[in-house]
């Protein structure tokens, strides 16, 4: 046991201890080898990768793996807040997740950062994110979760904002870290909320801000609480996991290194806001009007995410919103009932997104731009990029037998199933939104690979370095066979037949041959549409342009107009301007007015006696001290 502790601290531990080290050698030299600060970060990282290899190993078709340790932090009167880990299934799937894509990013970085000034500095704030986003994941109270939660959310904001002497940066890290803060609120809300009401729960042996006694608590509180505490933890997750209407800070973050992108779309901050969700979901499934907010939203976020990603040219962008969409078919799983889905499609996801954007780095690498309309003519130039490219967004899509068919499809079959309203809003979003899916995905996919007219390719181009196809290969491998591994539609001796079988009495829901056509029908129309747009992009531009949405999406549907210039700039503005007026006249100029006048009235009589007469201020003096004198024989006779 003592060793099994020993190595689940090591997995966190490691890139924290090698971000630590880091820092230290970019204090103490200007010029320190970037090789050095580089390998050692991605030696950290393939450590804890491996330790989370073995955790994994023993967690795997174990129901009833569990393990748990904890020392006190500090402690609130006799509540002692404890600091520790607490693995189950759930969370060793995370750590395998994390660190196996982190490593990748870290290798792929090598390629596509080689030469920036800033490698070490970068690499740093790599490991620090990692090791925060495994502090979440294994954290075993609530207040150490937020800890690791805000430190997320703080690499974030350095990560998106490496490149700070560029001004879209600095605006994009700003963006990202405000609006995450706005849904962080509300999960502190949710936290103070539990302390609150669970402190009554201490003679009971439960400790309130132990998330497993959290869940315990559920049956005894007050229906109007749980529901109040689930809003809160939605909305954290929901500003994390870039959700509507906290979305708008994703597609901005793309102002930081593609391999900074694909870690945050993949593996880290926004699979945070799900992965509290499905931990605490024993908790917010007591509350049927929270699953289904946590269903309309997400039903929401995926419709709106796919319709902007129809019109994005930049490559970056379209996976952007691709990732804000397909977060909310996570979200929509979790409403109807099924965590363990949710989980299965965030594994899934996570490789495919990180190869997809590997591969879009690839292509920009190579044509200096992210621009689609700068692209072209790549398939051939680059056969390997193309190709691993093409698997990813066949995965992404949803096309048999690749890795995001099973997890898409379980979520579309269990809604089928379902009788409730949550179900009817998730069957039919999820099916609108795998048509979308096609064809932004496969818009994408001819605009940059396939040739066309224009513009004009330099011929000069080549395939990206071995550092960068390396991690692109090995996750486009992944992205074909990791839904078959998860959920295998054969009975195989090595094999579970579904890693989240045992996880929140999740049910077994067998393929729906009608439900998979059904998908794989609309899933193809959308490809189809997406090539006569491609062959066709006069007429397609014209058919958005006649039913007015060109405008609207391009504007991406407003919603950045509406809260920079319209909440922020001409409501929260004018109303801290305002509030600043009446402190400035009220604290500072009204008082600093009064001693103004009042010494200004005190010194007109006081001028009356600086008159310049010698024989004038002898007679005050004489009165004075005839004053002084009388007093003091007066204050004597009273004493005698």
């Amino acid at each position: 046991m003592f060793e099994i502790e020993i190595i689940i601290s090591l997995i966190f531990v490691t890139p924290l201890i090698v971000a630590l080290i880091n820092s230290l050698l970019i204090t103490l030299s200007d010029n320190i080898n970037v090789k050095i600060g580089s390998y050692l970060s991605i030696m950290g990282i393939f450590i804890s990768f491996i330790l989370s290899i073995y955790i994994f190993s023993l967690a795997y078709g174990d129901d009833h793996y569990k393990i748990k340790a904890s020392f006190e932090w500090f402690s609130i009167g006799n509540l002692p807040v404890l600091f520790g880990y607490y693995v189950d299934f759930v969370s060793a799937s995370m750590l395998l997740v994390v660190t196996s894509v982190s490593l990748l990013v870290q290798i792929y970085s090598l390629g596509y950062m080689k030469g920036d000034k800033g490698l070490v500095r970068y690499f740093t704030y790599l490991s620090l994110f990692t090791s925060s986003m495994l502090g979440v994941v294994l954290s075993i109270n609530i207040l150490q979760m937020y800890f690791f939660w805000e430190l997320v959310g703080v690499c974030s904001y350095l990560l998106i904002g490496f490149w700070f002497d560029r001004n879209y940066a600095r605006n994009a890290a700003k963006k990202a870290f405000l609006i995450t803060r706005i849904g962080d609120v509300g999960f502190l809300f949710a936290i103070l909320l539990i302390f609150s009401n669970g402190l009554s729960f201490l003679d009971k042996g439960l400790n309130p801000l132990i998330i497993q006694d959290i869940l315990l608590m559920t049956g005894d509180l007050n229906t109007t609480i749980i529901f109040l505490i689930s809003i809160g933890l939605i909305a954290g997750a929901v500003g994390k996991s870039a959700q509507f209407p906290l979305h708008t800070w994703l597609p901005d973050a793309m102002e930081g290194p593609t391999p900074v992108s694909a870690l945050i779309h993949a593996a880290t901050m926004v699979a945070a806001g799900v992965f509290l969700l499905v931990r605490f979901f024993d908790f917010i499934s007591a509350s049927s009007t929270s699953l289904l907010i946590i269903a309309v939203l997400g039903c929401t976020t995926s419709l709106l995410g796919a319709s902007i990603a129809l019109v994005m040219n930049d490559i970056k962008k379209v996976l952007a919103y691709s990732t804000i969409s397909q977060l909310g078919y996570m979200f929509m799983a979790i409403g109807i009932g099924a965590p363990a889905i949710a989980m299965f499609h965030l594994v899934t996801h996570a490789f495919f997104k990180a190869l997809l954007f590997l591969g879009a780095g690839n292509v920009s690498h190579a044509v200096h731009s992210f621009e689609m309309e700068k692209m072209g003519n790549l398939k051939d130039k680059m056969p390997v990029t193309y190709y691993t490219f093409l698997l990813g967004s066949l995965s992404l899509v949803g096309i048999f037998p690749l890795a995001g068919f099973w997890s898409k499809d379980e979520i579309i079959n269990t809604a089928y199933q379902g009788t409730n309203l949550a179900s009817t809003i998730v069957l039919f979003g999820s099916l609108i939104g795998i048509v979308m899916t096609a064809f932004y995905t496969f818009r994408m996919v001819f605009l940059t690979f396939n040739h066309r007219i224009q513009p004009k390719v330099n011929t000069t181009i080549e395939e990206s370095p071995k550092s960068m196809l390396f991690p692109v290969a090995t996750l486009s491998v992944l992205a074909v066979i990791i839904g078959f591994l998860i959920n295998p539609p054969i009975d195989l001796l090595f094999l579970e037949k579904h890693w989240f079988l045992h996880y929140q009495h999740h049910k077994i829901v067998d393929i729906n041959l009608v439900i998979a056509l059904v998908s794989t029908l609309l899933a193809g129309l959308g490809i189809t549409a997406a090539w006569i747009f491609y062959k066709n992009r006069n007429i397609t531009d014209r058919l958005f342009e006649s039913i007015n949405m060109s405008q609207v999406l391009h504007k991406k549907w407003y919603f950045d107009y509406l809260y920079e210039i319209v909440i922020v700039k001409q409501i929260f503005y004018r109303f801290i301007t305002r509030i600043t007026q009446i402190f400035d006249d009220v604290i500072i100029n009204y008082p600093s007015d009064f001693v103004g006048y009042f010494a200004k009235n005190l010194g007109r009589p006081v001028s009356l006696f600086q008159n310049g007469s010698v024989q004038f201020y002898g007679l005050v003096l004489t009165i004075f001290y005839a004053l002084v004198v009388t007093l003091g024989v007066l204050l004597l006779y009273v004493i005698s």
